[in-house]
Order: C-alpha cells, then sequence, then structure tokens
C-alpha cells in the first residue's frame, strides 16, 4: 500500500518485466478491500509471467473510455500551455460552441470521414468558421492516434474538402480616412470615446499593426532616440515599427499616469485598454463606415503603401508578415502606378501616332492641290 501526505491510500503492485521494476496502481483503499487488492495483483502477476505488461493493458483498457470531450480538456491544456492565449480562446469557442456539443460523447475511434463530412456541411452558412472547426478537429483526432485512441493514419478529417475562402479584405478611400478621423475628433471632444481609445484608433491606422499589439504597447517598448517601436512578443514574434512623424505627434498627445507602463491605458489603475469593439462601433457608425471592422485599417495602411508604387517587400515588413503570401493580397493595388505609366506611355505614343498620320494627310492633301 502506498500512502500519499494528503491522507490517501492505494494498492500497488510491483513487478519486473524485460529487467525494468515497474509499478501498477490496483486501485484506493476503502473501495477496494485487501482480499479484492489481492485479486487484481494475482492477475497481474500470471500476465507478467506470460510476457505481457499489466501496466500497458491497464491503460488499453481505460482508454476504451475516452470520449472526444476528455480528449478536448486534455488538448487545451497543452495549448494553453504552448500558444498564445487569443489563440487558447479561439480554439475554446470553437470546442465549446461546435466540437463538443457534436461529438463529445463519442470516443475517437468511432468517428468515420460520414460523421465528419456531415457536421462540416452543417456549418456550410459559415465557411470560415466550419474550416476552423475542422482543422481543430483534426488535431485532436491526430493526438487521439498519437496516444494510440485511433489507428495510424485514420484522421477522418484528411477525406473531407475544405471551403474556399474568400479575403475579407476592405480597404478606405481618402474619403473614408476623412471621415473616420472627423468622426474620432468629434467623440473624443465630447467624452463618448475616451482619449486613449481614440489614440489607439488613430495608432491603427498610422502604424499598421494589429488591435492586439496597440493595447499592449508599452512606454519601455518605445525607444525616442531610434524613433523604433518594439513589440517582443506579437503573432510572428518580435516586431519593430518606425515611429513615423504622425506617430510621434500623437504619443506626444497621449495623458500618461505615473506607475501605469501602458500607452493605451484602461479605466483600471495600472491596466491597458482591454477593448476597442464599443468605441469602434460609435466611430465607425458616425462615419458612415458599415461593415468595415476595425481589422480592415491594418489592411488599408498596407493597401496605401502598395497604391504608392512600394514593394510587397517593403509593404510587408511594415506590416510585420512572416510570409510573402500575407502581403501578395495587395498585390492588385501595387500595379496601380504600373497601370498610371502604362496609361501615361501608351497615351503619349497614341498621340504621336495621331501626329503622325495627321500630318501624313496634310502632305496628301498638299500634294493633290
Amino acid at each position: 500500500m502506498r500512502v500519499y501526505p494528503s491522507g490517501r491510500k492505494t494498492f500497488v503492485f510491483k513487478y519486473t518485466l524485460a529487467g525494468r521494476g515497474r509499478w501498477l496502481t490496483l486501485g484506493d483503499y476503502g473501495p477496494l478491500t485487501v482480499s479484492e487488492a489481492r485479486k487484481r495483483a494475482m492477475r497481474a502477476r500470471v500476465q507478467v509471467s506470460d510476457g505481457e505488461d499489466p501496466r500497458e493493458a491497464s491503460q488499453r483498457r481505460n482508454a476504451r473510455h475516452v470520449t472526444i470531450a476528455d480528449l478536448a480538456i486534455e488538448y487545451m491544456a497543452e495549448v494553453s500551455a504552448k500558444r498564445k492565449p487569443s489563440t487558447a480562446r479561439a480554439y475554446r469557442q470553437l470546442l465549446t460552441t461546435h466540437l463538443v456539443p457534436a461529438f463529445g460523447r463519442l470516443r475517437p475511434e468511432a468517428l468515420e470521414t460520414a460523421d465528419v463530412r456531415r457536421f462540416h456541411r452543417g456549418l456550410q452558412a459559415t465557411p470560415y468558421a466550419a474550416n476552423r472547426a475542422l482543422f481543430l478537429l483534426s488535431n485532436l483526432l491526430t493526438t487521439a492516434e498519437h496516444r494510440g485512441l485511433r489507428a495510424p493514419g485514420s484522421n477522418p478529417c484528411n477525406g473531407v474538402r475544405r471551403y474556399p475562402e474568400q479575403p475579407r479584405t476592405r480597404y478606405l478611400s481618402r474619403a473614408e480616412i476623412q471621415r473616420l478621423g472627423d468622426a474620432i475628433e468629434e467623440l473624443e471632444s465630447d467624452g463618448r470615446v475616451s482619449v486613449h481609445a481614440a489614440a489607439a484608433l488613430r495608432l491603427l491606422l498610422f502604424t499598421g499593426c494589429r488591435v492586439s499589439e496597440i493595447l499592449a504597447l508599452r512606454w519601455e517598448h518605445l525607444d525616442f532616440e531610434l524613433n523604433l517601436g518594439r513589440l517582443p512578443d506579437t503573432k510572428t514574434g518580435e516586431k519593430f515599427f518606425p515611429l513615423t512623424s504622425p506617430v510621434l505627434e500623437l504619443l506626444d498627445t497621449i495623458p500618461r499616469s505615473p506607475g501605469n507602463p501602458w500607452v493605451i491605458q484602461g479605466q483600471r489603475s495600472g491596466q491597458h485598454l482591454t477593448d476597442l469593439a464599443r468605441p469602434w462601433r460609435r466611430v465607425k457608425k458616425l462615419a458612415g463606415l458599415s461593415g468595415v471592422r476595425i481589422h480592415d485599417l491594418r489592411h488599408t495602411v498596407g493597401a496605401w503603401g502598395a497604391s504608392s508604387g512600394l514593394s510587397l517587400l517593403l509593404v510587408g515588413k511594415v506590416l510585420g508578415h512572416r510570409r510573402a503570401a500575407s502581403t501578395e493580397r495587395y498585390a492588385h493595388v501595387g500595379i496601380e502606378p504600373v497601370r498610371e505609366a502604362a496609361e501615361q506611355i501608351s497615351g503619349e505614343i497614341r498621340t504621336a501616332m495621331n501626329s503622325t498620320q495627321n500630318l501624313g494627310t496634310l502632305i496628301e492633301i498638299a500634294g493633290r492641290e
């Protein structure tokens, strides 16, 4: 019997297999009597005599009772330890909203491709969420394979095709940006949007940073000698961004509080602002920007950079993209300067051609005369 500091007592069986000493927990004292524990130990000894590991056999028996809901709890514990909090929240939302209600009571080995395809089809109205849920379910079932709860290579998600996704990209025009600026200024002046929330919205448009990056920005991250901002922990790792003249002028107007290290302060003392959703709704309503997401401010920075003739490489550096493919969505915008140049060249050539034709006509007429 093993006695723990908490007072818990368990029966254990010690054995040697293939030259290695091992322990098998037989059960807790109380629910399990001494007599029953001895019977279990004798059965385990027979297994050892036959060359079988009783502990592995016990694990296989216990695995038969593991459900997808159990697997999700274990998986989320690993995700919470290794992934960013925002990723963990997104995964947890998918699990509680879609996956656990649909498959939580099933054992991992019971899931078939037809079940997954039916589930995915049921979310066709929201293809983005359907594909994210399918991706997460595939991860869960791969974990099940690693734990021996499914046969290797049997993941039923592999046979389900993802829905095509249209990039949700929206850029603001010059007129829309002007209305946005006017709306921020009006709402800030009458107190419907706080000074820090207004500054955050302006910083999003000046820098192209993500919302989470601006909200987590600390004064210590800003080097005013080099005019450089440093974000130590972003979606793509450490990121630097230049403190341009508009950014520096804006930072100079943001009020600071003693003991608060955050650039965008929240209402609670010593905390940063955690949500821009409410002020953004007020601003975009006043500006008449229906259907525009706050993330589209970042897209606008990328689009304006590309339309100014900057290379996609430079635009990607400004936005902090790790992969070139992330910046390619602005390629059609970046062609505009080329299109304008080509329009000018072809127009001048056409003018020259017309001038030559007109000259030839005049010469012909003069010859006849």
